[in-house]
């Protein structure tokens, strides 16, 4: 039912979206909470080690927010400058981002660490996860294979048109002509906790100003082989009707480094 809402909330007739990707509220930055969307994803998905909640718990910040940035991450980053007589220990995904160290200011990750971050905390939960950087140039092509395969990820936008890159999402669909309005992609942007609510934005570069969530680039994170029963599938809404597919990984590019805020 959950997955039939995202897509008639989309209001489109070609819309391609994963479904049952938690949604969960900017805690401590964006980049830690967009991460975490996608880890409480492949939770559910049999991955489940990556948070201590489990089953449907997972779907609310709260029961996770802890794995996305800890108390002692909070008291000793949180402040400016940062607290460092709070010891830290790596338990949460901000641990590994780096998420509001000084000089960032606070909810700040930088680019540069995001992916390796994410591949650092899924290996301290016991598993094995790459991830691809991509640049704008060949991010839509990587959107659409990740999501046909069932993989969400990440991307890096300029969320009010002001030419700066300043916030992450977590891209979950696509469509290639959006109601007749070319390439849009489809995301929960960390501003809410309901997973029937997804954004849809045009696909097409900050560059320049005045192009709210235009996209400067974005990461894949791949947890390799899925286990079974609970294969990952994404939902095709067409004037058919409703059909599920897999397909492809993708290849991998650099992204340089560049800081996202909240």
């Amino acid at each position: 039912m959950v997955a039939l809402a995202m897509a008639l909330m989309i209001s489109s007739a070609n819309a391609v979206v994963i479904t049952g990707v938690p949604s969960y509220t900017n805690y401590h930055g964006c980049s830690p909470t967009s991460v975490g969307m996608i880890l409480g994803y492949w939770d559910l998905q049999g991955y489940s080690n990556l948070f201590t909640a489990s089953g449907s718990d997972v779907m609310l910040t709260t029961n996770v927010q802890g794995q996305i940035s800890s108390d002692d991450h909070n008291l000793r980053y949180d402040s400016t400058p940062d607290n460092t007589t709070i010891p830290i220990s790596y338990t949460s995904i901000a641990d590994y981002l780096g998420t509001s160290v000084d000089p960032l200011g606070y909810g700040a990750s930088s680019v540069a660490t995001t992916g390796a971050a994410t591949v650092a905390y899924a290996s301290s939960r016991g598993y094995t996860f790459t991830t691809a950087n991509k640049t704008f140039s060949n991010t839509w092509n990587a959107l659409v294979a990740e999501v046909n395969a069932g993989r969400p990820m990440l991307l890096f936008v300029d969320s009010n048109g002001d030419g700066t890159v300043n916030h992450t999402v977590t891209a979950i669909g696509y469509d290639t002509n959006y109601n007749g309005n070319g390439q849009y992609y489809f995301c929960y942007n960390t501003g809410h906790e309901d997973e029937a609510i997804v954004d849809a934005y045009k696909f097409q570069s900050y560059v320049g100003g005045g192009k709210p969530f235009g996209v400067y680039g974005g990461i894949t994170v791949n947890p390799g082989v899925i286990p079974e029963p609970n294969t990952a599938m994404v939902l095709i809404v067409t004037a058919m009707g409703l059909s599920f597919i897999r397909h492809r990984a993708v290849s991998r590019t650099n992204l340089k480094a560049r800081a996202f805020f909240k």
